[in-house]
């Protein structure tokens, strides 16, 4: 199989999962007003039904009213011709589990949205940015190139756009790699600027959920997911130690191994490249901070999109599951995580009526749209070609 092949098929894979992901938040979302009706309620005797938990769509009356008094209309659609009705007051919806439940539709979230924690999240993902850009930059000056965090910054917004108003194969991090090489003379030192990036950024959100995962370990589902971070934490540790350690890579051979592997010179320039940041350990220590506070800003965005739609979950579950949603769309197996996320987050956050799963799939939704809104700034700068860190050499491919 040909590169050309698997690439192809990465391709339908992605493509397969994002269309499961969309249909999946399409089917189990709430589209219609409606009220769910627990287990062993007297409604349920009243009407004639099965002892099971339902859901009755709401055809008259808002559902969000204030006043107690204000009658519901209800219905549920059976295969026979004739639906059973029933007619309850607002007053008898609440939030225990053996009591009534409102299940808003979308629309009514949206009407009934506090707009300015949406704002709140829309300036806490503005803080990102700067802190990609000095990050990246850091790390270059680091290894002696000679750039300036202007140029950094606009060549990381076009990144930024490519990552997530341009789906496909060719990422953000790739055209940031290109053009960082580009009339650099240091292809390598500047390819794996951007790789020990991404990796800081991986590394960052590892920490954020693992730190978050802490303050709800009671969750068995969360104690298990935060136990296999931390242990992928000392992992890294344990890696890191062993691979920038001088006595170690000559005792176990790696500098002699490597020139003998397939691909030996390329190897040994990566190598050379990465092993360069060993003298720099508290500039990695600084950046993986700086990693950790953007993880915290975009989680806190997410959350305050989160709570503008109504959701009143307690704000130390939000913040550990909502970077365990992220890592999880971290993965590319579909356009921003689209539908891994919301599967993530759904049995650890939904519980109607302090959270929907119409809330989840919104509060996502929000955080993406968030990052795409800045993004689009990159446009700006890809239209005028200004993203060259260094004069750009003709000769050069």
């Amino acid at each position: 199989m040909n590169e050309t092949t698997k690439r192809y098929l990465f391709l339908i894979f992605r493509a397969l999962v994002a269309v499961g992901g969309v249909m999946y938040i399409i089917l189990t979302m709430t589209w219609h007003d409606s009220v769910k009706v627990p287990a062993g309620h007297p409604l349920l005797s009243q009407l004639g039904l099965p002892e099971k938990s339902l859901t009755m769509r709401v055809v008259d009356g808002d559902i969000t009213s204030v006043d107690p008094t204000a009658v519901l209309s209800l219905t549920l659609d059976r295969a026979s011709l004739h639906p059973i009705e029933a007619r309850i007051t607002r007053g008898q919806l609440g939030e225990g589990p053996n009591d009534l439940q409102a299940l808003p539709a979308v629309t009514t979230e949206l009407r009934g949205a506090d707009w300015r924690y949406a704002l709140l999240g829309l300036l806490l993902v503005m803080l990102i940015y700067p802190i990609l850009t000095f990050r990246w930059w850091m790390l270059m000056r680091a290894r002696g190139m000679d750039v300036t965090v202007g140029k950094t910054f606009s060549l990381t917004m076009v990144g930024c756009f490519f990552n997530y108003c341009m789906p496909g194969t060719t990422g953000g991090d790739v055209v940031k790699a290109y053009y960082a090489a580009r009339g650099s003379g240091r292809r390598t030192d500047a390819v794996m600027s951007v790789v020990i990036d991404r990796v800081l950024g991986l590394l960052g959100l590892v920490c954020v959920a693992s730190v978050a995962g802490l303050f709800k370990l009671d969750d068995k589902v969360v104690r298990t997911i935060t136990t296999y971070l931390w242990l992928s934490i000392a992992g890294v540790v344990l890696f890191s130690a062993i691979y920038f350690s001088r006595r170690l890579r000559n005792k176990l051979g790696i500098d002699k191994l490597l020139p003998r592997l397939p691909g030996g010179a390329m190897l040994q320039k990566l190598d050379a490249a990465v092993v360069g940041y060993r003298d720099h350990k508290t500039l990695l220590g600084f950046n993986l901070l700086l990693s950790m506070a953007l993880h915290t800003c975009l989680a806190l965005s997410a959350m305050a999109a989160g709570y503008a739609l109504g959701m009143r979950r307690p704000f130390g579950l939000v913040l550990t599951v909502v970077p365990l949603a992220f890592l999880g769309g971290s993965l590319p197996i579909s356009y921003q995580g689209l539908g891994v996320m919301e599967v993530i987050a759904r049995p650890l956050l939904v519980d109607p009526p302090m959270c929907t799963f119409n809330q989840v799939v919104g509060m996502l939704m929000f955080a993406r749209f968030y990052q795409m809104f800045f993004s689009l700034v990159g446009v700006i700068f890809l239209l005028r070609g200004d993203v060259h860190l260094h004069p750009p050499v003709e000769a050069e491919s």
